[in-house]
């Protein structure tokens, strides 16, 4: 669980950094963010949609970490999943532990 953690954060994390790469100058300097955020305010009525979402996107899909890829469809080109639930640890009525039931390939 931790590792598919730290995999998930480190994707994105990196999927970030190229998009600020993608913003510098000759000089090596950012010029900022590649996208506009929202103005988002209590009493606005604007939507909440992110128009430059997609373009994020594709930076998270070029990421390329440990043995995660995404295919042009933004996919896990291969996907080992375990299968877990949260049962009885025998350690007590209220302590319970995550135990793999079954992989998926």
């Amino acid at each position: 669980m931790r590792k598919a953690i730290t995999t998930a954060v480190t994707i994105w994390l990196q999927g970030l950094r190229n998009s600020v790469l993608a913003t510098m100058t000759s000089d090596g300097l950012p010029t900022g963010l590649p996208w506009g955020m929202p103005n988002l305010e209590c009493n606005s009525s604007s939507t909440l949609t992110w128009q430059d979402g997609p373009s994020f996107y594709q930076f998270l899909m070029n990421v390329s970490y440990d043995d995660v890829s995404f295919n042009e469809l933004g996919q896990l080109k291969s996907r080992d999943i375990s299968i877990v639930n949260v049962q009885p640890s025998g350690n007590g009525p209220n302590q319970r532990k995550w135990t793999e039931v079954g992989p998926h390939n």
